[in-house]
């Protein structure tokens, strides 16, 4: 290159940093100029990064493997507890562990979203599960309602859908009370343990629901989710009647009983339809303390690798020697850790430009 010394230095200095080195630095020895410039240095440390990031992962699931825990809650609408219940395996036994919460969780009411209104309560034939409770705790009372694919998250703790309990119930009933005297019977729905009236003042409660109803005692361990023969019995009472009766109102399979056709507080009750659910809904109660902290080492983890494999650290050297009145030898050197095609063609748009100038 002609010209002076500082001349062609600043040349090549001009060139780095437009080509994109900016940090450039000038050193003399044995009268020979060098000329150091790099950009990217900090991806040197991205390995350590990325390590910092596998190391809060691992931070995370620690957290959650010794102060974590997950129990199973069933609720029935109506009922409150503050218990949750996990099977512990060990090598030789297994362990039903009750563990305690810091709050207390009351059903409020269960819902099962069918695909077929007339199919059971299986898996096959459910859109959605969806519980709603409450939570009271030292700061109050707080709504919450956990579906199937939403789970609700309360001060560290969250709550999904695991099960249900595969006995026939039903969220809400429509009842076909027909007076005695033969006069226009009243369809009545009735909530899950609501009260309705009658025009005559006649309250009905909807007391219990049953899938396969018999007379006697119901047995729990019956899957009845198929509602192979459905019934509600109900709480009557009359206006000025010393005591409530009971009454049952069947399906068509059992219309034709006796029992079926014999008044109770002047009126004789059929059922005519009703929103079928589960006797039970059982939520998965999750306390992962770690969580955060693994979303944080996820997050740092990509960002480090996007950082690490997308970018690199370049250098690139020029020893300036002088030959001659305004003329100088400079050699070119450069070098990358990764991406050594794109890193190639930047040289050499880098030194073509130098060419042009000299040439100019």
């Amino acid at each position: 290159m002609e010209g002076t010394k500082e001349e062609v230095a600043n040349a090549i200095i001009s060139g780095m940093k437009k080509t994109g080195w900016k940090s450039v630095k000038s050193t003399e020895k044995n009268g020979v100029t060098f000329l150091f410039g790099q950009s990217g240095l900090w991806n040197r440390f991205g390995a350590y990064a990325v390590h910092v990031g596998l190391l809060t992962i691992f931070t995370g699931g620690f957290l959650t493997s010794w102060f974590g825990n997950t129990g199973q809650m069933p609720l029935t609408p109506g009922s409150s507890t503050n218990l949750v219940f996990e099977t512990a395996v060990d090598l030789d036994k297994t362990t039903d562990v009750t563990k305690s919460l810091p709050f207390t969780v009351t059903c409020t009411d269960i819902q099962q979203k069918l695909i077929k209104k007339d199919g059971s309560l299986s898996a096959m034939n459910t859109i959605d599960w969806m519980t709603r409770f409450t939570i009271t705790d030292e700061y109050g009372t707080h709504e919450a309602m956990v579906q199937m694919n939403r789970p609700f998250d309360f001060r560290g703790y969250r709550f999904f859908q695991a099960s249900f309990t595969p006995v026939g119930r039903a969220r809400n009933i429509t009842v076909r009370a027909k007076p005695a005297d033969g006069s226009q019977p009243t369809d009545v729905t009735i909530a899950r343990d609501g009260v309705t009236s009658l025009p005559d003042g006649t309250q009905i409660k909807f007391k219990e629901f049953r899938g396969n109803f018999s007379i006697g005692n119901e047995d729990p361990n019956e899957d009845t989710s198929e509602y192979p023969n459905p019934a509600a019995v109900l709480q009557v009472s009359q206006p000025g009647a010393p005591a409530p009766q009971v009454a049952y109102a069947f399906g068509p399979q059992m219309a034709s009983i006796p029992v079926a056709s014999k008044p109770v507080a002047g009126h004789t009750y059929q059922l005519i339809d009703f929103e079928k659910v589960a006797d039970q809904h059982i939520l998965s109660v999750q306390r992962d303390p770690g969580a955060t902290v693994v979303y944080v080492g996820f997050i740092l983890l990509c960002a480090t690798l996007v950082a690490v494999f997308f970018f690199s650290h370049q250098r690139v050297w020029a020893a300036i020697e002088t030959t001659g009145d305004r003329e100088h030898n400079v050699v070119l050197g450069g070098n990358t850790n990764r991406s050594l095609n794109a890193f190639d063609e930047k040289f050499k748009r880098f030194y073509g430009e130098l060419a042009i100038q000299q040439q100019q």
